[in-house]
């Protein structure tokens, strides 16, 4: 297959592999022991841990009382709605609200490793042409940079992607908006680059704030084991329904909705307490069942994602910080 097939049938493939991540409405329940000792790490995120990104929100927000960031991600703001982490040894929990959208225009590329000899390589047009990682302007390096090559490269096959990058408006380039050069040698490596034109995205802008939960973790904890850990009681339940938290235990327990009658009610007396963390759609909570206690949670892929609600205020806010420009969709060949 030369190059040109490639990325053609690699574009063909993409929608396919998108359009799989949709999913019927469903509810799965999982069920994991846990010790009290353990309550804190499962539980609690020290902000030093975050991604970078999200770092920046959480010190901004405990410096300033709020801070407003326009998120690169694409799928979401930097630290979900809900999340306990802890700062400066104290624990809180990030409250996030989108507060507007930010339209973005992205230069989009095809990239495509070219394996390393096997029946997935990808061979070059005898014409194609090839520049060396080290003679790219910097412009076109950070983008490349951006894909993260050396990952590509340890796949060991032909792989391609979808890459999306900010150029600043005076960037010197061979790729945009005249492509120059149809392949980047990188490392001892080669990767087909396609320039495929630019494309708008829509990005969320968030606002961040922390509220207090605990002076340190270990009275969290105890906060947790006391006001929010409760039994649910196998007394309480049917056979039928004793028999969906066993398998919840073991594997996980799952239904499409509508509910069965005993799931559904099952789901309605867990979710009848107050979970312990509700980032994005999911419920996390601590109960006691037969004697253990049990981390667990509830995802429910139909509820309302609570940082996507419409926005009830807009800001302009400036961001000095910026939210980054790049974006990256993977297809293994």
């Amino acid at each position: 297959m030369n190059r040109r097939q490639f990325l053609a049938a690699a574009a063909a493939t993409l929608p396919v592999a998108l359009a799989g991540c949709s999913r019927p409405p469903r509810v799965d329940l999982r069920m994991r022991t846990i010790p009290d000792s353990d309550i804190g790490d499962r539980l609690v995120r020290p902000s030093g841990e975050l991604s970078p990104g999200a770092q920046t929100v959480v010190r901004r927000a405990h410096e300033d009382g709020s801070y407003v960031r326009t998120s690169s991600r694409r799928n979401g703001p930097y630290v979900a709605d809900g999340r306990v982490v802890s700062h400066d040894g104290r624990v809180f929990a990030v409250r996030t609200t989108r507060v507007g959208v930010e339209r973005r225009t992205l230069e989009t590329f095809g990239v495509t490793y070219t394996g390393r000899g096997d029946n997935t390589t990808v061979e070059l047009d005898a014409d194609a042409r090839v520049v060396d990682y080290g003679d790219l302007p910097s412009a076109d390096r950070a983008m490349f940079d951006a894909l993260d090559p050396g990952r590509l490269s340890e796949n060991g096959s032909a792989m391609g992607t979808v890459h999306r990058y900010d150029y600043p408006d005076d960037a010197d380039s061979v790729f945009v908006p005249e492509q120059e050069y149809d392949a980047v040698r990188y490392d001892g490596h080669t990767f087909l680059v396609e320039y495929q034109g630019p494309r708008t995205v829509e990005n969320g802008r968030f606002r961040y704030e922390l509220e207090p939960l605990a002076p340190v973790v270990a009275t969290y904890v105890e906060r947790v084991v006391d006001e929010h850990r409760f039994t649910l009681a196998a007394d309480d339940l049917s056979e039928e329904q004793r028999g969906m938290v066993d398998t919840a235990i073991e594997e996980g327990y799952g239904e499409e909705k509508e509910l069965s009658e005993a799931f559904a009610a099952l789901v309605e007396r867990i979710e009848s307490h107050e979970p312990v963390d509700r980032s994005h759609a999911n419920r996390w909570y601590v109960l006691r069942y037969d004697g253990t206690t049990y981390y667990t949670k509830i995802r429910d892929n139909d509820r309302p994602d609570r940082t996507s609600d419409p926005p009830y205020r807009t800001t302009d806010d400036d961001d000095a910080d910026g939210g980054g420009g790049e974006e990256t969709t993977t297809t293994a060949r």
